[in-house]
């Protein structure tokens, strides 16, 4: 016989309270992930696991990573730091380390000043276990990490983790060694800023390159990156992890070494690998080894599991083009033609974008990071400034493997390549010719493939009278005539949109007298401006002549005349109704709409 209960002999005057019906865990996941969201959980930098050297003990050998209870330990910890120590280091953070966590307040302020205000919501951690869970997965496959071979601790940091946060983690930075000649150290970055893309680009931790010396740096590293790789592999899931690697080398056969350690991991989703910064050498010949190393690791490391083969050649020819025009043949960016330049030389190409090698400049050390080849915390990954190959680096490069796959593949590259792209013609003084620049193009262009381009700028060289370019007893002259003949015969002419810029305007005038910030009279460049517009109207007659271009843009920018709100009124309108008749609005055909790295 079952007792009864106490309440049976007692009045309530208040009716029993229920069990709660619904609770926090009740709701859909995917509010209880927007919860955690604004409570905290993300960072917007990336984590590093590394401890920074306390204010009062600066120099890293005070640290000796066998006895962590013996080192110096920081007054002040930051709340950010406090609140990684729970996640990072278990539910009891160590007692024996008392220092911060690396964060980026540290690339740009003094160290111990951390002004990080993304304190991650530790308290979740102990509401429940479910919740633990949940807030854990987020923290490890959501956020950034970084770990520095350098740093406190090296890359042991990794191995302090739990085994379910290295199979949780999505994306990981590493450096190994990091080594960019000539540049000091500095504390400020700014990632907009010029002539630095990427954190550890300007900090540099100014150490030398690994060299196949094997001297105890060498040793040391590799040893702990063999360990870690083995840790890695044990437990990441496939097709998960983005892994950024940095090791700056001296030659390739070091390289060989620290990149074998990475088939021990599984199927990444992408991979970046660095070994080397074109900024080492005086040539190109010594990285190319480096970069196509970079580049069979990375394809290694991301390859897919075998598929059935494809059969592209039973597709319809429209989906084959229209395939096509998601590859590398075709880019939003103007696409710069200078053949025989410094960049076209050292790329083995004489097309390359002008968002990475700027217009302004034909030197390799111009060369502008995509920003997508690695996190902005580490090194600069792309294949334009660096021995490096990524799998996430959008930087352009001519395709020239899709030009030898067959004849017929061939054609339709030459046709996408040619009416999808807008090509942006450099002065001849780029390249040192004696020839026109649209000249030179049109030559260079396979036949075939004339009668596809679709968009052209033409950028003259200076034009002053002592040069005598483009007067009518000139060499250039009579290639006008000869590339005017092709635009009509070869090109179609009904579907090209040209584009004429004498880049001649007040900045153009201050430049040829030497300084931006000189004071002239109001009438200095008058005579050199009638000269190009005489140059300009013999240019224009030549294309009346057959005038069957569907669009004429010429950009002058008559700097003498009164502005209308500020902007110098265009003459080279007048000089397009020349060719395509009065009624003829450039602006309303996009005139000035392209607005990248160009003038307009």
């Amino acid at each position: 016989m079952a007792q009864a209960t106490i309440d049976r002999y007692f009045r309530c005057s208040q009716p029993p309270r229920t069990a709660s019906r619904f609770t926090f865990l009740d709701l859909p996941f995917t509010l209880r992930r927007r919860i955690y969201l604004h409570a905290g959980i993300l960072s917007k930098s990336p984590i590093y696991l590394n401890h920074v050297p306390s204010s009062g003990s600066p120099c890293a050998l005070e640290y000796d990573s066998a006895y962590p209870e013996q080192w110096p330990t920081e007054g002040a910890i930051s709340a950010r730091s406090s609140s990684l120590a729970h996640f990072l280091d278990g539910y009891l953070s160590w007692p024996q380390i008392h220092l911060n966590r690396f964060c980026q307040c540290f690339d740009e302020h003094d160290l111990g000043q951390c002004i990080c205000n993304n304190n991650f919501p530790y308290q979740l951690l102990y509401v429940s276990k479910v919740i633990a869970e949940e807030v854990s997965t987020m923290f490890y496959s959501e956020n950034e990490f970084s770990v520095y071979r350098t740093g406190l601790e090296g890359l042991s940091n990794l191995s302090h983790l739990p085994p379910k946060a290295l199979t949780r983690m999505k994306s990981l930075s590493v450096s190994l060694n990091c080594y960019t000649e000539g540049f000091g150290w500095g504390n400020d970055f700014d990632p907009e800023g010029p002539g630095f893309c990427h954190a550890m680009c300007l900090a540099s931790k100014r150490q030398r390159l690994f060299s196949n010396a094997k001297k105890h740096n060498e040793k040391s590293a590799l040893k702990q990156w063999q360990q870690l790789c083995k840790l890695l592999g044990s437990w990441l899931q496939p097709h998960c992890l983005k892994l950024f690697l940095t090791c700056d080398v001296a030659d390739v056969e070091i390289a060989e070494e620290f990149v074998r350690p990475l088939l021990q991991l599984p199927t990444l989703q992408e991979c970046s690998v660095r070994l080397g910064s074109h900024y080492n050498y005086t040539e190109i010949d010594p990285s190319e080894p480096l970069t196509e190393l970079a580049r069979q690791t990375v394809n290694k490391m991301i390859r897919h599991s075998a598929r059935r083969n494809f059969r592209y050649n039973d597709l319809p020819n429209e989906i084959q083009l229209r395939i096509l025009e998601h590859t590398e043949l075709a880019t939003p960016f103007d696409l710069v033609w200078a053949f025989n330049t410094d960049v076209a030389v050292l790329i083995k190409s004489p097309y390359y974008e002008s968002r990475t090698f700027h217009s302004c400049s034909s030197v390799w050390s111009s060369a502008s990071c995509c920003q997508k080849c690695s996190p902005k915390t580490q090194a600069c990954a792309c294949w334009s400034g660096q021995a490096a190959f990524s799998s996430t680096c959008t930087c352009w490069r001519f395709p020239l493997s899709l030009f030898l796959v067959s004849r017929e593949i061939r054609k339709d590259a030459e046709f996408i390549f040619y009416s999808k792209n807008h090509f942006l013609l450099q002065p001849r003084y780029w390249n040192n010719s004696e020839h026109l620049e649209i000249y030179n193009f049109l030559k260079h262009i396979p036949a075939n493939g004339r009668r596809y381009v679709r968009r052209i700028t033409w950028a003259l060289s200076n034009l002053e009278k002592r040069d005598g370019y483009l007067e009518p007893d000139h060499l250039t002259y009579s290639q006008w005539q000869e590339a005017v003949s092709i635009l009509l015969h070869d090109v179609l002419p009904w579907h090209l949109s040209l584009t004429i810029d004498p880049q001649f305007d007040l900045q153009a005038i201050l430049y040829s007298h030497g300084s931006d910030y000189i004071t002239l009279p109001e009438n200095t460049g008058v005579d050199e401006a009638e000269h190009v517009w005489t140059v300009c109207k013999r240019l224009v007659k030549s294309l009346a002549e057959n005038n069957r271009l569907e669009n004429l843009f010429i950009h002058f920018l008559w700097p003498f005349e009164e502005h209308k709100d500020g902007i110098p009124k265009d003459r080279g309108a007048i000089l397009e109704k020349i060719v395509l008749k009065e009624e003829y609005d450039s602006s309303a055909r996009g005139k000035y709409d392209r607005t990248q790295f160009d003038r307009y």
